[in-house]
């Protein structure tokens, strides 16, 4: 049998069949429990696999709040893996989150909708002020310039400025062909993907928003995330926020101004689409990771 010599490689090309008729193979067909660093050098995965947590639990925040649910009630996961139960939820949906500055943190199951701070839970109340009406629950919030916009089927809602628990119904909401299925905010706008398309909305408030179709295929619902620059080792001085997320064509990103790239549709395509997941990113040992896990 002929030996090969494994060096850095390019990542994973999935494309086509692999020839491998030099010593040194530039790219990798398939791999199992390996990660590639940034020099392109291939490393054993380290296993780690410890329940720290009993019950039938779900819904964890992966921006690291610790929040996630168990029978309808919304916990916190704290540092020795106990919890703290802050309330008891109409439901057992699966629940979604956003960090409102100063605020706390809002969270929804597409019934009920309220904020988080200092382990209470405010559900956001009815008002009888003229022309206004409470925010509805949804299966995604994005904050994005002190409003809370709410993705609820194919409809995006948005709160008042600094107030969040409400909308004024004359504002016209975001009507899409089909399911929302991401809404991403970066430095300058928002990342939207119906279950057909996806665009940038770029502005400061909902009312000078301008939209720009940026792909003719959907984000995959709850594979994305957004990250400092810092995380991912750019120095670009302009952008501050990057988003990615899991398409039904590959990974992608994007950026302020709409800068939209699709970074494996040209390496490797997949052999099922996912109908959802979940995602988050991570700088492991200097190494930046986008991670995303889908369900067929």
């Amino acid at each position: 049998m002929k030996a090969y010599t494994f060096t850095a490689t390019k990542g994973i090309f999935n494309l086509k069949d692999q020839i491998f008729n030099t010593p040194t193979i530039p790219f990798l067909k398939e791999g199992v429990n390996i990660k590639i660093d940034n020099d392109g050098f291939w490393l054993l995965r380290e296993g780690r696999s410890a329940k720290k947590y009993t019950g039938v639990t779900h819904s964890l925040d992966p921006k690291g709040s610790g929040l996630f649910v168990e029978a309808s009630v919304l916990k916190r996961l704290k540092t020795d893996y106990t919890a703290v139960a802050i309330a008891t939820m109409s439901n057992n949906n699966p629940m979604v989150y956003a960090s409102l500055p100063g605020r706390g943190i809002a969270c929804s199951n597409g019934i009920d909708i309220g904020i988080v701070k200092n382990d209470a839970y405010v559900e956001f109340a009815d008002t009888t002020e003229q022309y206004k009406r409470k925010m509805p629950g949804g299966q995604i919030l994005t904050h994005y310039n002190g409003v809370l916009y709410v993705a609820r089927g194919a409809e995006v809602y948005y709160s008042d400025p600094m107030n969040y628990g409400v909308m004024d119904t004359r504002n016209k909401k975001k009507r899409f062909k089909g399911y929302v299925t991401m809404m991403v905010a970066v430095d300058d706008g928002l990342y939207i993907s119906d279950s057909y398309d996806t665009f940038f909305y770029g502005g400061a408030t909902p009312h000078d928003m301008t939209s720009n179709h940026v792909a003719d295929y959907p984000a995959v619902f709850g594979m994305s995330a957004t990250v400092e620059r810092r995380l991912v080792g750019s120095r670009d001085p302009i952008q501050n926020s990057i988003a990615y997320w899991q398409s039904t064509k590959g990974i992608c990103s994007g950026t302020s101004g709409g800068n939209f790239i699709n970074l494996t549709i040209q390496k490797y395509g997949l052999s099922s689409v996912p109908l959802k997941g979940t995602a988050y990113f991570r700088n492991n040992n200097g190494i930046p990771q986008f991670i995303a896990q889908g369900t067929i």
